[in-house]
C-alpha cells in the first residue's frame, strides 16, 4: 500500500514538472534567458498527416542578429541600400557605401581652364604737332624726280625710314595707334572718301631749316585701303624727319609719296 502511494506520488511530481515546462515554452515573456518569445504560426497542411486540418507548430522569430525586411543596409533588387547604421560591423558599411557609390550617378566637375596673365594695354603714342595746314595750301607741288630741285635726294634718303615705315603694318603698331583713332591730317582738297583699296598716298611738306631738309607734315592725300592706326604712325614717324639733303634752290615745296608696306 505504501508503494503503491509513493508511485502515485512520484507521478503527480512528473506530471506537475512536464507541465511547468510546457508553461515555460509557451509564456510569450522572457523568463530568464531574455531571448525572444516563441510564435504561434500555421504549418503547411498536410493530408497524409493531418488529415488534410490545419496545425499549428511553434517556430522562433529570427534572432537578435538577423536584419529585417526593413533594417537599414538590407539590399533590395534594383534599389539602392541605406545608410547601414552605427551597429553595423565596419566591413559590412564599407561594403554597402561601396555599392551605393556604384549605383548612384556620380557627379563631375567641370574643368575650368586657368587663366592666363593680363595682356597689359600697349602706350597710347604721342603724336608730334602738325603745322597749319592753311600755311601749306598754296605751297607748289613736285614731282619726286623733278629735275632742279632736292626732290630726288629727299627721296632717296626717304628709303632710309622704309623699316620704320613698314613697322606701321605690323600688329604692334596697329594696337597702339588704334587708341589714337583717326588722328592723321588730310591734305587741302582730298576727297572724303576713297575706294578702300590700293596704297595710300601721303602729300609730304619739305622745308629747309638753312642746313638740311625737314618734313614737317605728311598729310593723307589717298587713303587707299590703309587703316586709321597705320595712317597716324606713318605721320608720326615722317613729321620731324631731318634728311641728310643740304638745302639748295627751292627751300619750300610738296611731294607725293606713297606708302607700302
Amino acid at each position: 500500500m505504501r508503494s503503491a502511494v509513493l508511485a502515485a506520488g512520484g507521478g503527480i511530481l512528473l506530471l506537475g514538472a512536464g507541465s511547468i515546462l510546457l508553461i515555460s515554452r509557451l509564456d510569450p515573456e522572457p523568463v530568464a534567458t531574455g531571448g525572444p518569445p516563441a510564435v504561434l504560426s500555421p504549418a503547411p497542411s498536410n493530408g497524409a498527416q493531418t488529415g488534410g486540418s490545419p496545425a499549428a507548430s511553434l517556430s522562433a522569430p529570427p534572432g537578435p542578429g538577423a536584419p529585417s525586411a526593413t533594417a537599414p543596409g538590407v539590399l533590395v533588387p534594383g534599389a539602392v541600400p541605406l545608410d547601414p547604421g552605427p551597429a553595423a560591423a565596419p566591413a559590412d558599411r564599407q561594403r554597402l557605401r561601396a555599392t551605393a557609390a556604384r549605383r548612384l550617378p556620380q557627379a563631375t566637375a567641370t574643368p575650368v581652364a586657368a587663366a592666363g596673365p593680363a595682356t597689359p594695354e600697349p602706350p597710347r603714342p604721342e603724336m608730334p604737332p602738325a603745322p597749319d595746314p592753311a600755311a601749306w595750301a598754296q605751297v607748289p607741288v613736285v614731282s619726286p624726280f623733278g629735275a632742279g630741285t632736292p626732290a630726288p635726294a629727299v627721296t632717296r634718303e626717304l628709303g632710309r625710314l622704309r623699316p620704320e615705315l613698314s613697322a606701321c603694318f605690323g600688329r604692334e603698331s596697329q594696337a597702339r595707334y588704334a587708341r589714337l583713332g583717326a588722328a592723321f591730317s588730310r591734305a587741302p582738297g582730298s576727297p572724303p572718301a576713297t575706294p578702300p583699296s590700293g596704297p595710300a598716298m601721303l602729300l609730304l611738306e619739305v622745308e629747309s631749316d638753312g642746313q638740311v631738309m625737314q618734313v614737317l607734315d605728311a598729310p593723307v592725300e589717298i587713303r587707299g585701303g590703309a587703316s586709321d592706326a597705320t595712317l597716324s604712325c606713318a605721320q608720326a614717324v615722317l613729321r620731324g624727319a631731318r634728311l641728310a639733303v643740304p638745302s639748295q634752290g627751292q627751300a619750300r615745296f610738296r611731294m607725293r609719296f606713297q606708302l607700302k608696306p
